[in-house]
């Protein structure tokens, strides 16, 4: 019985992809290119976030999960909004239009023999049979992407169990709608960037209105805050009995892993703030059990802290205030 798991949704697709075929790497790619696009998440240079034969490699092998950002974007309304006409433009063009009703009822098998939840499972069942082909298989992969693509070894048993229960799986904490008051000053710092950025003084929550690009930008921006703050609130919740506060100690080595990064000088503060997010997410953590016994921690919630360091002080804003 196949797996239903993103490894599995890729090699369907593949199997079905007319004309030459296609490397593991561009198809993921392509899968990803939906939410890097209509998110705007940079991966390396100028493009957008894409797939290395190394990484494909591993995702195939399920020994490695889809890019984190891609995962946890892939539910965002604006990429609901743009996902099916995106299959239909980029997938469904592609495929072997003989091919069409075998690829529905392969991830339909899957699907049916997962262990989604009932109510998920009759939803995804309903449009295998009765929507488009764009509207399942997109629905298809939002769902995959959620779960969980590395193969477990089946001798964890017991430890894994009792793992489970000291750790458990991080609740997510999503941004109110309008900005809580530990928030303002990290989104100050955020308006003056986007301010200096347009050439426009007073820039305000309020003109993001008419900036779609810093309106996204924004929205992203409180997205990685709130990773952190699930962390934050997390770790208090579940392991308060803990003396040392191990937030405390990830928001540290963070600090010190982009400070050089933030004292160089940049054009403007949008470079300053793009180049530091970038260091953070590869800054290796490692003197916090936080990072060796959870897997709370990855790219958005580093990222997150660099707007706690913000309020903090500790990063006076991105935009060089003394030229």
């Amino acid at each position: 019985m196949t797996d239903f798991v993103f490894s599995e949704y890729v090699r369907a697709i593949k199997a079905v992809w007319k004309g030459k075929p296609k490397s593991d790497p561009h198809i993921i790619t392509v899968l990803y290119s939906v939410i890097s696009q209509t998110m705007e998440l940079d991966g390396k240079g100028d493009y957008y976030i894409e797939c290395s034969k190394s990484r494909a490699s591993e995702i195939m092998n399920r020994h490695a999960n889809p890019h984190e950002e891609i995962r946890r974007y892939s539910q965002e309304p604006l990429v609901r909004q743009e996902i099916v006409p995106f299959f239909e433009r980029e997938i469904i063009s592609e495929l072997f239009p003989t091919k069409i009703q075998e690829l529905r009822a392969v991830i339909a098998d899957m699907i049916a023999n997962s262990d989604i939840f009932p109510e998920r499972k009759q939803a995804l069942h309903a449009l295998s049979s009765n929507g488009t082909l764009a509207q399942f298989l997109s629905e298809a992969y939002i769902e995959v992407l959620q779960r969980n693509n590395v193969e477990e070894p089946e001798t964890a048993g017991k430890a894994a169990e009792s793992e489970s229960i000291r750790f458990p799986r991080l609740e997510s904490v999503q941004p109110p709608d309008t900005p809580s008051a530990d928030e303002h000053r990290y989104i100050d710092a955020l308006m003056d960037a986007y301010g200096e950025d347009e050439g426009v003084e007073g820039f305000t929550v309020e003109s993001l209105a008419t900036h779609g690009k810093h309106k996204k930008h924004y929205d992203r921006m409180r997205q990685d805050y709130y990773a952190a703050e699930s962390v934050n609130r997390g770790m208090r919740d579940a392991f308060a009995e803990w003396e040392d506060d191990e937030f405390r100690v990830f928001e540290e080595e963070i600090y010190e892993g982009v400070v050089d990064t933030y004292e160089d000088d940049y054009h403007n503060g949008m470079a300053r703030l793009r180049e530091v997010l970038k260091q953070a997410s590869q800054v290796s953590v490692q003197r916090s059990w936080l990072s060796r016994d959870t897997d709370w921690i990855g790219a958005a919630q580093k990222k997150g802290v660099c707007h706690f360091l913000v309020n903090d002080g500790r990063l006076e804003g991105w935009v060089d205030k003394d030229e």
